[in-house]
């Protein structure tokens, strides 16, 4: 970290600017949140923040009206990279994918819950996330996913794992959760040939067990 500045911003919020080095990759930190007030509270807060890393490029901005549970949100969060495993093997981590990085995510007021969207795409791994959010956590969500590998086996090479066929490896369905527990609907996996499904419901308090 070479310099972190933190002081007075626009219409009562808080100016951060920072600047630093990881490895080979200069890192940046700019914008604004607050105000003060609304972050002890944890209500009517609002952000406008950019980060780099390298060419990793990471946008965050809108507001939320109160953090839990969560409410009167309109938040974005957008990240991009043109070369993910590029820098994944500069900073010596495993290489799972290869090409561009492009994550879309926003939070939206839905009445009494929050509304989650995500569309997030790395070379040919992508995932969409579609649903409602009581809090930010995954007590009381009710989130539609889907999600697929173009080549499994060279994903899990990546940490380690060899000897698995090559092929494309999908997942879809929706998962809804509470204090009590855990609802699968039309959950479908699918590899190598092989395809599960799961419909049913898990326990997670009270009488112990599942039904599936």
């Amino acid at each position: 970290l070479d310099t972190l500045t933190i002081g007075p911003g626009s219409a009562g919020l808080i100016a951060i600017s920072g600047k630093g080095r990881l490895d080979s990759y200069a890192t940046t930190l700019t914008g604004e949140l607050g105000p003060l007030n609304a972050l002890t509270s944890g209500r009517d807060i609002r952000m406008a923040m950019q980060a780099t890393l390298g060419n990793l490029r990471l946008d965050l901005k809108g507001s939320l009206g109160r953090l839990d549970p969560l409410d009167g949100a309109e938040l974005t969060l957008k990240v991009e990279n043109p070369d993910l495993g590029g820098m994944l093997k500069k900073l010596r981590l495993p290489v799972f994918a290869s090409g561009a990085l492009r994550f879309d995510a926003r939070l939206s007021d839905a009445g009494e819950l929050t509304r989650l969207e995500v569309d997030a795409k790395l070379g040919d791994i992508s995932a969409k996330v579609d649903g409602t959010l009581r809090v930010l956590g995954l007590s009381g969500s009710d989130l539609r996913f889907e999600v697929s590998v173009a080549d499994a086996a060279r994903l899990a090479a990546a940490f380690g794992v060899d000897g698995l066929p090559a092929g494309v490896a999908k997942a879809s369905g929706r998962v809804a959760s509470s204090r009590a527990e855990i609802k699968l609907d039309a959950i479908s996996a699918q590899y190598a040939g092989a395809k599960a499904t799961a419909d049913g419901t898990i326990r997670t308090s009270g009488k112990q067990g599942a039904v599936i």
